[in-house]
C-alpha cells in the first residue's frame, strides 16, 4: 500500500513543517555558518507516548541553539501524538514504515534511493537533488558562503538536554572532517544511568557499547571521541555526506540503520565522533540494544562483509539463527523459535536487498574495511 498523502503545511507554517505564529509553535533560528533541520520520527503508540512527545517538543523549543526548521514524520503513532504535534505547530508527514530512510524522504530535494551519483575530480560520488536551504539542483556545488546543511535526527522517545544541539555543533566546528556526531545517551527511566557513548562491533558483527550494566554516568567515558558508530536518536549528520554515501538503508529500522550508515561514512573518508558533552535521555529498554535486532544485525553483517568473507558471514548468520531458535526451546519459550528462524530467512531469502546494499556501500568508498579495524572491539572485550 502507498504512503498516505503528505499534508499541506498549516496556515503560517514555514518550509519543513514549522509553524510561524501559531500558538505553541516551535521557535527556530538559523545559525550563521550552518543550517540545521531537525527530523522527528514519531512511532510510539503507547498510552504514555503523548506526554513523552510533549516533553521532547518542549526540549526542542528550549534548545540554546535551535534548528532552522523541524520536519515531523508519523509512522504508527496514535492520534493523541498527532494532536500533540499539531498543538506545537507541526503538521506531520504520514508514513507506513518507521525508518530513518522515511525521515529523509520527507526533505525537499531528497535523492531517490540507489540513484547513481556523478563522481567529482577526487573520485567521490557527489550528491544530487536540492540541498537544504539552497535552490541549487543537480551535482553543482552550493555557493561558498552558503550555510553548511546538517540534519539532526530525533525520535519521540529521546529527550535532548537544552544544549544538546549546541554541543554537537561546537564539536563539528572544531573538526571539519566530521560528518556524523552523536550524543551521550542516558536512561530516561533511571536518572544517571549510562547507556551509550557511541558503540562498536567485533569483527564478527557483535555490537558492544563498552558500558557496563547499571553503570552510572560519572564522566568515565567523557574522553571518547572517534567511534565506529553512534545511534540514530540524537545523531547530527551532514546532509551532503548523507547524499554522497547513498542515504540510510531503506531496509533498516532506527536501531540498525546507525551502524550501517556510520560504516559507509567512515569508508567514504569522513569521521564519526561521539560528543559526551551533548546529552540525550532515552528509555533504557529502547536504547540497550545496539546494532539492531537479530534480523537487522544479520542483514548488516552480510552487507558489510568483504567479498571473500561473504560466504563465511552467510554461514555464521544461518548458524546463529538456528542456535537462537534452539535456545528458545531450551528456555521453554518454543513459541518464539519460528520467529528467530523467520528473521534469518527474511534476510537470506532476499539476496537482492543485500547485493543492492553492498553496491550502495561501494559507490562512495575510498577507504578499505581494514580502516575500521582499530575502532572495533577485541576478542577479549567480546568475551568479558
Amino acid at each position: 500500500m502507498d504512503d498516505q498523502p503528505e499534508p499541506a503545511p498549516p496556515a503560517g507554517a514555514a518550509a519543513g513543517g514549522v509553524a510561524g505564529d501559531a500558538t505553541g509553535a516551535l521557535d527556530v533560528v538559523t545559525p550563521g555558518a550552518v543550517q540545521v533541520t531537525a527530523l522527528l520520527l514519531c512511532t510510539d503508540s503507547s498510552p504514555e507516548a503523548p506526554d513523552r512527545l510533549r516533553r521532547v517538543l518542549e526540549r526542542l523549543r528550549a534548545q540554546s541553539v535551535a534548528p532552522a526548521s523541524v520536519v515531523a514524520v508519523a509512522a504508527g503513532c496514535g492520534s493523541a501524538s498527532l494532536q500533540v504535534l499539531r498543538d506545537h505547530g507541526l503538521e506531520p508527514y504520514l508514513r507506513r514504515r518507521s525508518t530513518p530512510y522515511e525521515l529523509v524522504r520527507a526533505l525537499p530535494g531528497a535523492p531517490a534511493s540507489g540513484r547513481r551519483r556523478p563522481r567529482g575530480a577526487d573520485g567521490r560520488r557527489r550528491p544530487t537533488g536540492t540541498a537544504v536551504g539552497t535552490t541549487t539542483t543537480g551535482p553543482e556545488a552550493a555557493p561558498a558562503d552558503a550555510p553548511v546543511p546538517w540534519l539532526w535526527f530525533l525520535t519521540d522517545d529521546v529527550v535532548p538536554a537544552p544544549d544538546a544541539l549546541q554541543r554537537l555543533l561546537e564539536a563539528v566546528e572544531l573538526r571539519p572532517g566530521v560528518a556524523v556526531a552523536g550524543p551521550k545517551v542516558r536512561d530516561l527511566d533511571r536518572p544517571g544511568r549510562l547507556l551509550q557513548v557511541g558503540f562498536t562491533t567485533s569483527r564478527r558483527g557483535t555490537a558492544l557499547t563498552r558500558v557496563g550494566a547499571d553503570e552510572l554516568d560519572q564522566g568515565q567515558a567523557d574522553d571518547r571521541e572517534d567511534v565506529l558508530a553512534v545511534g540514530v536518536p540524537g545523531m547530527l549528520v551532514r546532509r551532503d555526506v548523507l547524499d554522497e554515501v547513498g542515504g540510510f538503508d531503506p531496509a533498516l529500522p532506527v536501531d540498525g540503520a546507525d551502524l550501517d550508515l556510520c560504516r559507509r561514512v567512515r569508508m567514504a573518508g569522513h569521521s564519526v565522533v561521539v560528543v559526551p558533552a551533548s546529552v540525550v535521555e532515552r528509555p533504557g529498554r529502547h536504547a540497550e540494544r545496539v546494532g539492531g535486532a537479530p534480523g537487522a544485525a544479520a542483514y548488516t553483517r552480510l552487507v558489510s562483509a568483504s567479498p571473500l568473507g561473504l560466504p563465511f558471514a552467510l554461514v555464521g548468520v544461518l548458524v546463529a539463527g538456528v542456535l537462537r531458535a534452539l535456545w528458545r526451546v531450551l528456555v521453554k519459550d518454543p513459541a518464539h523459535a519460528p520467529a528467530e528462524l523467520g528473521r534469518v530467512a527474511g534476510v537470506v531469502l532476499r539476496p537482492d536487498r543485500v547485493l543492492a546494499a553492498r553496491r550502495r556501500a561501494s559507490r562512495a568508498q575510498v577507504r578499505g574495511r581494514s580502516s575500521l579495524v582499530p575502532l572495533m572491539a577485541s576478542r577479549t572485550e567480546v568475551l568479558r
